[in-house]
């Protein structure tokens, strides 16, 4: 079985990049026989839609271009899975242009499709028993249907091409997978599932409905989070970028430590069973940058209210931001922020103590 990459990618550095890295380790470790296309690497021209390909030259474009070895390539493939980031809610262009330019595998002569549609005859049938079409897709947006148009558009060209398919890998919040400290353990799942693909993919030629549901697990509970995280991250893109800073690593450990950021995280970690007898109000309070948070738990629930000081308390925590991250993620030791008062508390202290108990990471 031989499987063949095609990637669209223009970012080296971007999450679509990095999940088609982890997709292709797993191809590594099942062994598979497979090689990668990066179409930046190749001269490919749009398809003039003159259909010479059909009349004059069956099978042969008119257009003398990389695309000659890599038609050669495609058929024969088994499996040919495409890899490109979302772009206004399709492939983008260079997939797209690959696409097109694949009119010579078809021909003259109309046939139903499984899914009820007329599509063109296949000019190689004899190359196309079993052939297949994957594809790995990666977008900023967090809601599935986001996704709809670039998934339908898959659907209908493997269908046009008489190409079953073996999965489709979308991956939604793509941006906050850089911020791994912060989710650990649910990021290295997501990794691990891409992985997972690439090896079922190269050892059964399909990817299982569950690896593909691990694939775009979310990373944030509710679209709220997820979009007041998003403008908080461009508030520091803007600001790393007005510093001189263009270095992404840079942005996402400011981003990563945002208190705004970990406080939404913190009261969405609530413990029912642990907190099922607590009544509390927490006040916590970020001097570097004047800003307010209180938790109040109430048997089992907890509400965050931001930018605002309770008339009483039964704890108050106040700290800078940088210590509350670092604390947060486990860079520092809360003994050691106590003793060297880099963290200083007022009220009932065994409430922090307890706060791991009654807001734990989470476990998946």
């Amino acid at each position: 079985m031989k499987i063949l990459l095609i990637e669209s990618i223009p970012r080296k550095t971007g999450h679509t990049y990095k999940l088609a890295q982890h997709f292709k380790d797993g191809l590594v470790s099942s062994g598979a026989d497979f090689k990668t296309i990066d179409l930046f690497n190749y001269n490919i021209k749009p398809c003039k839609g003159c259909y010479i390909c059909w009349s004059k030259t069956p099978g042969k474009c008119v257009i003398h271009d990389d695309m000659e070895v890599l038609m050669e390539s495609f058929l024969e493939s088994d499996i040919i899975f495409l890899i490109t980031p979302m772009y206004h809610y399709t492939m983008n262009c260079e997939m797209l242009k690959f696409l097109e330019r694949t009119l010579p595998f078809s021909k003259y002569g109309f046939n139903s499709s499984p899914l009820g549609l007329m599509r063109n005859s296949i000019r190689y049938p004899e190359k196309w028993k079993n052939k297949k079409l994957g594809l790995l897709t990666c977008g900023a947006f967090k809601e599935y249907d986001n996704f709809s148009a670039i998934t339908r558009t898959f659907e209908l060209i493997a269908n046009g091409m008489n190409l079953d398919t073996c999965g489709i890998l979308i991956r939604p919040e793509s941006y906050l997978l850089r911020f791994k400290p912060a989710k650990p353990k649910t990021i290295t799942n997501i990794e691990k599932a891409f992985e997972r693909a690439g090896y079922e993919l190269g050892t059964n030629g399909s990817i299982r409905k569950e690896t593909i549901d691990n694939a775009k697990a979310p990373i944030v509970k509710t679209t709220e989070m997820y979009i007041s995280y998003a403008r908080i991250y461009w508030e520091y893109v803007k600001e790393a970028y007005d510093q001189g800073i263009n270095d992404e690593n840079i942005i996402a450990a400011r981003v990563t430590k945002d208190p705004v950021i970990l406080m939404r995280e913190l009261n969405s970690y609530i413990n029912p069973v642990s907190t099922a007898k607590v009544i509390a109000t927490l006040y916590f309070h970020f001097t570097d940058r004047n800003l307010k948070f209180i938790i109040n738990i109430n048997k089992g629930k907890s509400e965050l209210i931001t930018d605002k000081e309770p008339d009483k308390y039964d704890l108050k925590v106040e700290t800078d931001s940088k210590t509350w991250g670092d604390l947060f993620l486990g860079d520092i030791n809360p003994r050691d922020a106590l003793i060297g008062k880099k963290i200083i508390l007022k009220g009932d202290k065994h409430l922090f103590l307890n706060l791991e108990k009654y807001f734990p990471p989470p476990s998946d």
